[in-house]
This record gives C-alpha cells, sequence and structure tokens, in this order.
C-alpha cells in the first residue's frame, strides 16, 4: 500500500534537492492548469506530464493496482481532463520519493 499522505506531508523537505524540487514545481503548475479555461493547454500539460514521469507512473501502477492512465487524452473532455490532472497532482510527491529514490519510504518495492 502506497503512503500517499507521507508523501504530500513529506515531499517538501526535499525542496533544496533539483528533482523534489522540480516536482514541487509541477505540482503548482498542475493546479494553475486545473484552474485555467484553457482546454489544449490542460491536454498539453497532461501529456507532459505522463511523460515526463511515464517509469514512475508505471511503478505507482504496479505497486497499487490502481490505473493512473485512461483513455486517450486527445479524446477527452474538459471534466475528464480535469479528473486526471487532480489524480496526477495527488500522486506527485509519490513520484517525487521515486525520483530522489525514497520510494520504500512511502511503501513502494523497488523495482
Amino acid at each position: 500500500m502506497i503512503d500517499y499522505k507521507y508523501a504530500k506531508e513529506n515531499i517538501n523537505k526535499y525542496k533544496f534537492d533539483y528533482l523534489g524540487y522540480l516536482v514541487i514545481l509541477d505540482s503548482i503548475r498542475t493546479l494553475e492548469i486545473i484552474n485555467s479555461n484553457n482546454i489544449n493547454e490542460k491536454r498539453q500539460y497532461l501529456k507532459y506530464l505522463q511523460k515526463k514521469y511515464h517509469k514512475e507512473i508505471g511503478l505507482i501502477q504496479k505497486n497499487s493496482k490502481e490505473k493512473i492512465y485512461s483513455k486517450s487524452i486527445d479524446k477527452m473532455n474538459n471534466i475528464q481532463l480535469i479528473e486526471q490532472l487532480n489524480k496526477m497532482h495527488d500522486i506527485l510527491p509519490a513520484i517525487g520519493f521515486i525520483s530522489l529514490g525514497l520510494e520504500k519510504k512511502i511503501g513502494i518495492s523497488a523495482y
């Protein structure tokens, strides 16, 4: 079981590490994109996040049996994009721990 709460509460401890800093920035940017009215910007950003964190998302899916990827991003409507971006926002702290090599702290077994 992945401890998302622990990851969310403790990712700020790693803000001075470059990888931790990037995840925190992506988290802030994700909230900005969710609140924007531009559907194309939401699609592009979701594609960007999924491409950037492909390896980490795969590891989370493997360990939690949770489906993070859904149907084609190009076929999603605004509500589906917002749901998917919210899901990405929720797992970004866990992605940060994986990027930092601290996946065991949140309950993810190694590759």
